[in-house]
């Protein structure tokens, strides 16, 4: 069976307690690798060069229609933790059926600020609440992804530990 993902058939997002409702297209994070610029002897000119593991700033906005009490949980400054859950639906190509997969993504950070939106009559306020994520999983079916841990030197991709090298070396 060759499977074809297609598309999110429906997600919900979870505060650390129960469902967040209100909540609009969520863009999940975007992940760059800090860089340094190498040039020098033997080097015909500069190229950047990532750090395994080692990510820049990295940020989370959960727009919301409105603000809710649910939601405003994840204003307090003890961190917070994020879970969304989603089927994802994709397509057996050699018989044309649709199969579900599971992909939950965890996330945890602090809030960095909200923005209230506004007033007015028959309108979403179009709020949004931002996140420092410094911690992120995404699984597929079960299987982790990608597993990003800024506190805890955690870089896993595809269940494979990538930093497991160095961590040994030190």
């Amino acid at each position: 069976m060759t499977l074809q993902p297609e598309q999110i058939s429906q997600y919900n997002l979870y505060n650390r307690y129960e469902r967040l409702v209100g909540t609009t297209e969520v863009t999940l994070p975007t992940f760059e690798s800090m860089t340094n610029t190498i040039s020098g002897a033997g080097i015909n000119g500069e190229y950047e060069s990532s750090v395994p593991g080692a990510f820049s700033s990295t940020e989370l906005e959960i727009p919301f229609r409105v603000i809710d009490q649910k939601a405003a949980e994840i204003l307090k400054n003890e961190g917070s933790t994020i879970f969304l859950r989603a089927a994802v639906q994709s397509v057996d190509s050699s018989t044309n059926k649709i199969v579900n997969k599971s992909l939950k993504i965890t996330i945890s950070g602090r809030c960095k600020g909200c923005t209230i939106g506004t007033a007015g009559n028959a309108k979403t306020m179009d709020s949004s609440i931002k996140l420092e994520v410094t911690y992120y999983k995404q699984e597929f079916d079960g299987v982790t992804l990608l597993e990003v841990d800024k506190l805890n030197n955690i870089y896993v991709v595809n269940g494979v530990d990538q930093l497991a090298d160095i961590k040994s070396m030190i």
